[in-house]
């Protein structure tokens, strides 16, 4: 057998060709036999360097010497334990080096008699990468870390070089073969026969070429290793490939060395998991870059809907004024109504930028998604037209899910006529229900998931389909495929916002000429369903009660404050928290409702509400606001008891509202 030539000069060759840092160590006792500390016997290169020291500088002192005080004695300990129990040590630590910086490193023992042989691999970008990917994800960092692992080899006593050598060879720790320079092999451990994918017997029968094992592009690089490996014995560790028996390549980390004139030894180290992981790592990031980018930019729709909605409440308000003072026949009504109409609409692109940017106010209930797929199926067929084949699929007993019944219409609004624009020349668009559970990894992938049961709604359509680049910013605001004047970019996106503020996901798959399928996921809840809070019946609009409003932006409260005036109110107006105090303060007549606005600079409508409640017991509030605020929501969902009206402010809506909150119980 060829392992029983090795000796002291294959050993040497082993030692030197190492990636990790390898020390024999001899044990220094006292009086009493105890261990007490190591002295360095040798040393390769490798751990030269790690230590900052000449190797002659290194041998025969002790560990004691040039070793921290902090972490001497835990490395005796576990030198020692191996000794004493002659049984492998292994442990993964910090050390510090000599220049005060600190790395991680795995080290692994072995004794023979008075003797230790240990290694230790750097393992600080390892901890790192494992790191990064704990915090991805607590289950992605198990699995990645356990398949990651590098374990060190097995250097045994130069005393007895051929016994250490084998073992090292028949341990598994590494992928270790010899062979000539010409590719034949003669010797191979079953761990470099399963990177490759064969047997040992396949790999040693004589039949298989090894250089034919090496990918064309690196017989550059073999032909220089060949050189390297004549003139100084060793080529250090690099990443390079081998074809494996089913035609894949295994990545790998390899060293070589020479062992007498003709043989090589090879030590390599699967990098097929360590690679793996680092793809994963990277799709993580990605997404973590695309959720960063998505959040800043509905961060300033929400900021830019907030301004707009104190607009349009300037811009509907007056214009309903206008054209209420005009006669029926009066030729400017028709220039009034093209404004209030281009008013609305801008106040429908704000409720979608708020949506999109998640800072609408939701008004969940507990409800049956059947039930609502049902209700708003009639208008989906008028909307889609008649050349497309419309099918509902609904699955019973689908279970209950907590939504704003108004915004998962919208959503299948949305999708419907998303579909229905994607079929020109008519198709198919189905809308199915269904019961699913979401496992941990599904949610592994998905970080938003949380596992569990989920109704899903599946839209699905014969269309055009989406390449990959587009499917990639399908839910980004104002991205749109279609030509000019035809889309807003905001559909989709109003869609994706709406699903992530009620606790849903959202997914896609489409492919181009292939159709497109959105599946929305609802976490399914316990209980009863709910109903409705009864709208308010009140078609009054007029009144006598003194309503003290708060607002800060001047236009808008002085609007509010004409509004209410003609409607018969009594006003008190205050432009802030502060005000609105020292008029509840002074003021000695009752005061029937506080109108405030939320956000408010200092103080907010909920906070000043909170502290007038001491001094105006029976004054009611109202809440108004075109921006989510958390003193009266969370998450976007309306607290229990609040009136709320939401902007932009109109004549009717403003009125309405008004005389509904003062008549209220």
């Amino acid at each position: 057998m060829f392992l029983e030539k090795t000796g002291e000069q294959q050993l040497r060759g082993l030692l030197q060709g190492a990636f990790d840092a390898v020390y024999v160590l001899t044990a220094i006792r006292d009086a009493s036999g105890a261990i007490v500390d190591f002295r360095y016997t040798d040393l390769n290169a490798h751990a030269a360097r790690r230590m900052r020291r000449p190797r002659e500088e290194i041998l025969g002192r002790t560990v004691t010497e040039l070793t921290p005080r902090q972490e001497v004695q835990t490395f005796i300990d576990g030198c020692g334990e191996a000794i004493l129990k002659n049984q492998p040590w292994e442990e993964e630590t910090a050390v510090t080096l000599s220049d005060g910086s600190k790395i991680w490193v795995r080290r692994h023992a072995v004794a023979v008699g008075e003797t230790v042989a240990l290694t230790s691999r750097d393992v600080t970008a390892e901890k790192e990468s494992a790191e990064a990917l704990r915090r991805s994800h607590e289950d992605l960092e198990r699995r990645v870390v356990d398949r990651t692992q590098q374990l060190t080899s097995q250097i045994l006593q130069r005393q007895r070089a051929e016994d250490r050598f084998t073992r090292l060879f028949e341990s598994g720790l590494l992928g270790i073969s010899i062979s000539d320079t010409t590719g034949k092999t003669f010797e191979i451990n079953d761990a470099f026969a399963r990177m490759l994918g064969f047997t040992r017997d396949e790999l040693l029968s004589g039949e298989i070429d090894g250089l034919a094992l090496s990918p064309p592009e690196y017989a550059q690089e073999s032909l220089a290793n060949r050189e390297t490996l004549k003139t100084k014995g060793v080529v250090m560790p690099r990443e390079r490939e081998f074809f494996r028996k089913d035609g894949s390549r295994a990545p790998v980390l390899m060293g070589v060395a020479m062992l007498g004139s003709t043989e090589v030894l090879v030590c390599a180290s699967d990098l097929t998991e360590s690679k793996r992981a680092k793809v994963e790592l990277a799709k993580v990031e990605e997404q973590l870059r695309q959720s960063q980018k998505m959040e800043a930019v509905g961060s300033l729709a929400g900021g830019v809907a907030h301004d707009f909605n104190n607009l349009l409440s300037i811009i509907l308000s007056y214009g309903a004024m206008i054209e209420s003072s005009l006669a029926e026949g009066d030729p400017l009504r028709g220039d009034v109504q093209e404004i209030l109409e281009a008013g609305h609409r801008a106040a429908d692109l704000t409720r979608q930028l708020l949506a999109f940017s998640r800072k609408q106010i939701l008004k969940p209930r507990v409800v049956a998604l059947n039930g609502l797929v049902g209700g708003v199926e009639k208008m989906l067929r008028r909307l889609i037209g008649e050349n497309i084949e419309f099918t509902v699929l609904a699955t019973h007993d689908l279970g209950l899910v907590k939504v704003d019944p108004g915004q998962v219409e919208q959503v299948l609004m949305n999708l419907a006529i998303n579909s229905r624009d994607a079929m020109p020349n008519g198709g198919k668009l189905t809308i199915e229900t269904n019961k699913v559970m979401l496992g941990a990894e599904y949610a592994t992938e998905h970080p938003e998931v949380t596992p569990g049961l989920h109704a899903m709604i599946a839209v699905s359509d014969t269309g055009v389909g989406m390449d990959a680049a587009t499917r990639a910013r399908v839910f980004e605001p104002f991205f749109t495929t279609k030509g000019p004047g035809k889309g807003t970019g905001l559909g989709l996106s109003t869609v994706f916002g709406i699903v992530k503020q009620s606790g849903g996901h959202i997914w896609v798959y489409s492919e181009p000429g292939a159709g497109t399928t959105f599946k929305v996921y609802f976490p399914c809840v316990d209980g009863f369903p709910t109903e409705a809070e009864p709208a308010g019946l009140t078609t009054a609009t007029r009144g006598t009660e003194t309503i003290l409003l708060v607002e800060d932006e001047e236009r808008v409260r002085t609007l509010a404050v004409k509004v209410l005036k003609r409607h018969g109110y009594h006003v008190l107006e205050a432009q802030s928290g502060g005000d609105a105090l020292l008029i509840c303060e002074q003021h000695g007549a009752r005061i029937d409702l506080l109108l405030t606005d939320v956000v408010m600079p200092r103080m907010t409508g909920r906070q000043l509400a909170d502290r007038l409640r001491g001094l105006r017991p029976e004054m009611k509030v109202l809440y108004m606001s075109g921006y989510t605020d958390n003193s009266i929501v969370h998450h976007g969902v309306l607290d229990s008891g609040i009136n709320f009206l939401e902007k932009p402010l109109t004549v009717d809506s403003l009125t309405r509202k008004v005389r509904d909150v003062l008549d209220r119980k």
